[in-house]
């Protein structure tokens, strides 16, 4: 039972090597080699990359007789990715999981039900903290040479920070899960953590050179400290370099803390899968309702639809919150940016509101909310379509959605760049104007992707949000139109005015917008209904 309980949890994990979700069938056999294929090379990628840090780090290391501390640093790199990576996948597959109910009803023993997924969520860690540990010794080797003692050490290592990384996951999820069922909105907290961890991704990979610059010129000065106050990342490090003892203490611990997590989950395994999201109890208030007219009410269906997916709000309103931090970036860089603007308005006449427009523009060309507006129906299209509704209000709702997110903060960035650069009157007009023309094109763009190209046949809704061709031509339509805009100026820019070059854009985006407003109205009614 317990074999078939762990095959199970594998053919979870690569549900997308053989299961078509598009087609929601499984996948033909030249699919499936293609898709496994697709998942080597991403690993072999990935080890690469972990593989040049761990080269960069290493020589230096083994000069200044600093091995265990190249050991302890990529072990805590290790460590963090592994259990981040495997944390969400602990929190649905060991607490939350879906079919809890199916299994326990079953005559199958809570103890091989919790192995079972220990040991999914093990092997899942080890792949995630062994693209990092891998490299990690081969470059060691490479550099430092290998011998016996070495090469049970770090073999030892690797299981280490796999089992630690199991362990984390465990708790870290079981702690996930206990929170989840007290907060109410657990979809936009999980969403504002994602986008907090894309922050801080984007910000250590760009200044990733001057980290490890820094890193690497204080080693000595973190050694000293690590090993005088945090003695254990001390001993960790100490496991690669082949030490016996610490090799067979810390197999012991090991050991220990992996039993200590199964007795731990073997324990409270029934009282967490069947405890019950807390319940707010409310008055009843006698209030007046408000009556929304049938657009309005689409509109607000759209909107509830969109704040409740973190999938959705990522992949297609995620230049929403990159405006966000642009206006806060332009109020602290005012003076900066003004100085750089004047610059180059100075070396290319009019550059300065063309870059503003375009810019603006290229913000808001980040979301793409309506290109899988129709898709997302799925299966249950039939009901909006039985709603008392014309099938153009339900299209319209869809293309509003993406202006009423978009629309706000383009507005209010371009008011920001009006009042801090010094910008003629008709360029002022041109730099509001033009982004929210822009917006309401992008907008309409992704609702004829949409009808044009629907995909209601899928199974996880991260299929249309991400992986349908209306996305895809959408999204790299409206960054192509950008890119056009800002580069097709400089040719002109000796002849042809600002004003005047926005003038052409306006004039090109709004006979634009209105041809694709005048499909909407005419064609796409009757597509809809043929759906």
């Amino acid at each position: 039972m317990l074999k078939l309980l762990l095959r199970k949890q594998f053919m979870e994990f690569f549900r997308g090597i053989f299961h078509d979700a598009n087609k929601n069938r499984k996948r033909s056999t030249a699919g499936i080699i293609g898709y496994a294929l697709l998942y080597i090379l991403l690993e072999l990628v990935m080890i690469g990359m972990f593989g040049t840090l761990a080269w960069m780090m290493c020589d230096t290391m083994v000069v200044l007789d600093l091995d265990w501390f190249y050991f302890t640093s990529m072990t805590l790199v290790a460590i963090t990715f592994g259990t981040f990576g495997s944390l969400f996948n602990s929190y649905s597959t060991l607490y939350l999981a879906k079919d809890n109910d199916l299994l326990l009803s079953m005559p199958i023993p809570s103890s091989d039900i919790i192995l079972s997924r220990l040991l999914g969520t093990y092997l899942l860690g080890l792949m995630y903290s062994g693209t990092i540990m891998l490299p990690t010794v081969v470059v060691y080797w490479a550099t430092a040479g290998l011998n016996f003692a070495s090469l049970i050490g770090c073999i030892v290592l690797i299981f280490n920070v796999s089992v630690i990384v199991l362990v984390l996951s465990a708790l870290l999820g079981w702690a996930v899960a206990k929170i989840s069922l007290h907060i109410k909105n657990r979809n936009i907290v999980l969403t504002v953590l994602q986008l907090a961890f894309l922050g801080i991704y984007m910000v250590v990979y760009t200044n990733l050179q001057n980290i490890m610059k820094g890193f690497l010129e204080r080693a000595v000065l973190f050694g000293l400290f690590i090993k005088e106050s945090v003695y254990p990342l001390y001993l960790i490090g100490i496991i690669g370099t082949g030490n016996p003892v610490v090799i067979l203490v810390s197999l012991v611990v090991t050991v220990v803390l992996a039993y200590g997590v199964y007795a731990l989950l073997n324990r409270s395994f029934l009282n967490d899968v069947t405890a019950t999201p807390k319940t707010e109890r409310k008055k009843y208030r006698h209030r007046k309702l408000q009556r929304n007219g049938a657009f309005t009410a689409l509109v607000k269906k759209e909107f509830a639809h969109f704040i409740s997916s973190p999938a959705y709000i990522i992949n297609c309103g995620l230049g929403t919150c990159f405006m966000a931090v642009a206006f806060v970036f332009l109020l602290i860089k005012r003076n900066d940016l003004v100085t750089m603007a004047v610059t180059l308005d100075e070396m290319i006449p009019g550059v300065m509101a063309v870059a503003a427009a375009c810019g603006t523009s290229a913000l808001a060309c980040m979301n793409d909310s309506a290109a899988p507006s129709v898709s997302l129906e799925g299966q249950s299209l039939w009901i909006v379509k039985s709603l008392p509704v014309s099938p153009l209000q339900v299209l319209l709702s869809k293309a509003a959605l993406q202006i009423l997110i978009t629309a706000p903060f383009v507005l209010l960035i371009s008011a920001a760049l009006v009042v801090i650069l010094p910008l003629q009157i008709i360029d002022k007009f041109f730099v509001i104007f033009l982004p929210l023309l822009v917006t309401v094109l992008f907008a309409m763009f992704g609702l004829m992707m949409s009808i044009l190209m629907p995909n209601l046949h899928w199974t996880n809704e991260i299929v249309p949000i991400k992986q349908s061709m209306a996305v895809v031509i959408a999204l790299f339509g409206n960054m192509l139109y950008v890119m056009g805009m800002i580069f097709s100026y400089f040719p002109l820019a000796e002849t042809w005015t600002s004003y005047a070059y926005l003038t052409m854009v306006t004039v090109i985006s709004l006979i634009l917008t209105v041809s694709i407003l005048f499909y909407i109205l005419k064609c796409a009614p009757r597509r809809f209904e043929n759906l």
